[in-house]
């Protein structure tokens, strides 16, 4: 009886959006992009330009997580930080795995407080994982951070290659930037059509759903400089 009426409730609310759109309105999807309707009543979906960067942390290093949330947006990214996207009444496991999933990259921080903390960090760690199973091989989705000298984990240390943010901080976060601005698009998360179409109902579903066929650029930066004395990278090793 439950699952029933949150069914409808959600059809509801569905109807809702769209007459919204039908009015000439736009519907912001978290994760995704921007949907419209045109005036031949197709709906049209653009995705977000801006890389999508989900931060991994545990409660002792919130203080560095925000700052680099903070530097990411101002660099024209969209970041996600739990204390700044979740909401009221969100069943915020979920919603952080829909974050994870639709993100073009996972940054997680580690210390020795985190490394060694049983918790939602660790769970987050397995679930981004599993998630660059799903992504091109040449793409680096996971990047560790270090913010102290620590050990990572083997799984993690023996394949991915990390940035340090010290005993540089800006050095080390360049390099992160590097990464993030390394790809010709910002759209490796999983179809935003798709992912749309398993949202909507297929009774409330409209006729047609396409992408525009341009997308604006993501921000570029120049390449950091390397550090001297840094020797040169092999070239199995990811570009962070």
């Amino acid at each position: 009886m439950l699952d029933h009426r949150r069914k409808v409730h959600a059809r509801e609310i569905l109807r809702f959006f769209r007459h919204c759109l039908q009015e000439g309105g736009t519907l912001e999807i978290d994760g995704l992009g921007i949907l419209e309707q045109n005036a031949d009543g197709s709906l049209v979906l653009t995705p977000f330009a801006k890389p999508k960067v989900f931060l991994a942390y545990v409660e002792e290093d919130l203080p560095h997580a925000r700052r680099i949330f903070e530097k990411l947006k101002q660099r024209g990214c969209d970041p996600w930080l739990d204390k700044e996207k979740l909401l009221p009444g969100q069943n915020w496991p979920r919603r952080i795995e829909a974050a994870i999933s639709v993100a073009d990259y996972f940054v997680a921080l580690f210390s020795r407080r985190s490394v060694s903390k049983r918790g939602q960090f660790q769970a987050e760690l397995r679930y981004a994982l599993d998630c660059v199973k799903r992504q091109p091989l040449d793409h680096a989705f996971f990047i560790p951070i270090r913010l102290e000298d620590c050990r990572l984990p083997a799984a993690i240390a023996d394949s991915i290659h990390y940035v340090d943010l010290f005993p540089d901080w800006n050095q080390g976060f360049e390099r992160l930037w590097q990464t993030v601005t390394s790809r010709g698009s910002a759209t490796s998360s999983p179809d935003a059509c798709e992912s749309l179409r398993h949202f909507w109902p297929a009774e409330l579903a409209p006729d047609t759903l396409r992408k525009p066929s341009g997308l604006r650029p993501p921000p570029s930066a120049s390449p950091a400089p390397r550090p001297s004395g840094e020797k040169p990278r092999r070239k199995s090793d990811p570009n962070v």
